[in-house]
């Protein structure tokens, strides 16, 4: 992986795979190009077991990696296609040891979207480079953010009209401080409360659908598992969201690098591609119509551009720059909420921030970004989030 512009080795995946290593790659997920229609993005492999027209292993000295596991850094390549023509989506590969146990997984974003990461400046054209230099207040200089969530497939400077282009703009949700991604919401009303099983077997409403490697069968995941698990039992089970009852935080083991996942410098657990981290807290200010607004100050409204058709447009356009003329489209995903529900859909957001997390055991110092079309303020910083929630991202350029 990188961070901070240096190719850096996974020492997390190294370790775990000095018990046998990875002897094989296949797709684990796969989106379609518009919710539940279109054509899978990634493909439909061979056979249940053979996925080798999607993603392939070789290692690099030329032996079969069955027999001889890949161990370390720069033993082996990943390849990977995607189906021809697709418009766009997601999917998710995954590498396995001889007891078909995950080792690691990585989400491929499926977009001709690619901005560049260096340059501190703003981008408007072309819209696949376009990236945001947040200037409004009395604010330090920060780098350029992505003009949408993590994952999405498309962002808007303005409220989009059609229910498959607000759709596009969904992203994926995170636990805090994993690197796996969850659906989204997908609907063209709104929701205040959708009620989710435990596991989801089946296409429910509200709730985009994941697909299997054969581009057709519905695949399951559970959004509320009733324990804590380590990273290592997290990312063996990258479909899981974990959320023991009455317990505010997902992992067991809240150590020193857990508390940093999301920090800067980027660690193995951020998800954002090569020259992007998840944003700070303080990345957001700009966005808060009060210039001096502070990370622990009351929000004293938002830079709200669309106040009169919030309803309509189920998201928020809010001006970042000097002059309040540009501005971006944050949609109104929703978002999971305790074990079994799925809150507000068409009328409030929730953004995640990487900033470092308190000692606390709790599970209760995580900060995020919230917007409502409710509230009167229309905006506000939370800085006691529950870690084990799962709700979208947004991604910061690394370096100038």
């Amino acid at each position: 992986y990188q961070s901070d512009g240096t190719e850096k080795t996974n020492e997390t995946l190294k370790g775990w795979c000095q018990g046998g290593g990875i002897v094989k790659v296949k797709l684990l997920w796969q989106t379609k190009e518009d919710g539940d229609i279109g054509e899978p993005v990634m493909g439909i492999v061979n056979s249940a077991e053979d996925h080798t027209n999607i993603v392939d292993i070789k290692r690099t000295d030329g032996k079969a990696v069955g027999q001889n596991p890949v161990t370390d850094k720069g033993q082996c390549r990943i390849y990977c296609r995607v189906a021809p023509g697709t418009t766009g989506g997601s999917g998710v590969i995954a590498a396995y040891d001889s007891s078909d146990n995950i080792l690691w997984s990585w989400h491929v974003w499926v977009t001709d979207y690619h901005p560049d990461a260096t340059g501190n400046v703003d981008v408007q054209e072309p819209l696949t480079k376009r990236k945001l230099k947040f200037t409004y207040g009395n604010h330090p200089d920060q780098r350029p953010m992505m003009d949408r969530n993590l994952g999405a497939m498309a962002g808007y400077a303005k409220a989009p009209t059609s229910d498959v282009e607000k759709f596009k703009t969904h992203g994926f949700h995170y636990q805090w401080g994993r690197k796996d991604p969850y659906p989204s919401s997908y609907s063209n009303r709104p929701i205040t409360e959708v009620t989710l099983p435990s596991p989801i077997e089946e296409p429910i409403v509200g709730i985009m659908s994941l697909y299997r490697p054969d581009g057709v069968e519905f695949l399951p995941f559970d959004p509320g598992v009733d324990a804590t698990a380590t990273y290592r039992t997290a990312y063996q089970n990258p479909l899981n969201i974990y959320k023991q009852k009455d317990v505010h935080k997902w992992i067991t083991d809240r150590d020193n690098a857990y508390i940093n996942a999301w920090n800067s410098p980027k660690t193995v657990h951020d998800p954002c591609p090569a020259g992007w981290r998840v944003a700070q807290i303080e990345n957001y200010l700009s966005l808060f119509s009060n210039a001096d607004q502070a990370v622990k100050g009351e929000g004293q409204g938002a830079n709200v551009q669309n106040s009169n058709t919030l309803g309509k447009d189920g998201g928020m356009v809010l001006a970042y720059d000097k002059n309040k003329q540009k501005t971006t489209y944050v949609r109104f995903t929703g978002y999971y909420y305790l074990n079994t529900q799925f809150y507000y859909i068409g009328t409030a957001a929730l953004i995640w921030c990487g900033n470092k997390l308190a000692n606390s055991d709790k599970g209760e110092s995580v900060s995020y970004f919230r917007i409502t079309s409710t509230a009167s303020t229309k905006a506000d910083i939370v800085l006691s989030g529950h870690e084990r929630e799962a709700i979208p991202l947004r991604c910061i350029q690394e370096k100038d």
